[in-house]
């Protein structure tokens, strides 16, 4: 897949591992792309019956990595898309196997 995000299967399960923990996984606009791929790869994938979403071990995800805003432009932040998009917005929602997120450590930051 991508550099921060990862997917890989065993048997018929396929996990979904947010791998950038010197930001305890916090995404970017670039890997939020990359992880909705993912979603959409591990949905697709005729082998896999389930999909485990985690990040590296000591956080699951901070949310959205607050020094990528400032070079992302005002017009271009938390735009959803379309109602005819709603795939794009909610994967694991959308997503037709059943979803787990396998949380170690803290699923938000409060520093």
């Amino acid at each position: 897949m991508a550099e921060h995000i990862r997917y890989e299967t065993e048997g018929k399960v396929g996990t979904i591992t947010i791998d950038r923990p010197e930001k305890r996984n916090a995404m970017t606009y670039a890997i939020l792309n990359d992880f909705i791929a993912a979603i959409a790869t591990a949905g697709s994938d005729p082998a896999t019956t389930v999909v485990v979403i985690t990040g590296v071990p000591g956080a699951f995800c901070a949310g959205t990595d607050l020094s990528d805003l400032a070079s992302t432009p005002n017009e271009s932040r938390g735009l959803r898309g379309t109602a005819q998009e709603r795939s794009r917005w909610w994967p694991i929602v959308d997503c037709p196997k059943p979803t787990i997120c396998a949380v170690d450590g803290p699923a938000a930051n409060r520093q």
